[in-house]
């Protein structure tokens, strides 16, 4: 994996056991991944996310309108450090309570 996104956009953060970049082989949309691996279990995190769909142009004699958001929103940006500080969790969490390891 880390060969795949090294070839594919680079890897923006490093770590011991744990990488960030841009994932490849995506064609309708850029995601930023955070790949962290926690005794042989890979983590995966979506930090940001981009649409590659085209959007309509706006017809420039009508007022734009932005919407409001449906609710609060999470932020990614902590996503990080959250995985970081909790990775043994994560990883248990997965094997125990979903694969029921």
């Amino acid at each position: 994996m880390y060969e795949n996104y090294q070839g594919y956009r680079g890897i923006d953060e490093e770590g011991e056991s744990w990488f960030i970049g841009w994932e490849p082989y995506v064609f309708d949309a850029s995601i930023y991944d955070m790949i962290l691996l926690q005794d042989n279990v890979i983590i995966m995190a979506e930090l940001d996310f981009v649409s590659e769909w085209a959007e309509p142009v706006p017809d420039e004699n009508e007022p734009a309108v932005t919407p409001e958001p449906a609710g609060s929103q999470f932020n990614t940006m902590t996503l990080k450090d959250y995985v970081l500080n909790n990775a043994e969790y994560l990883k248990d969490y997965v094997l125990e309570k979903i694969l029921g390891y």
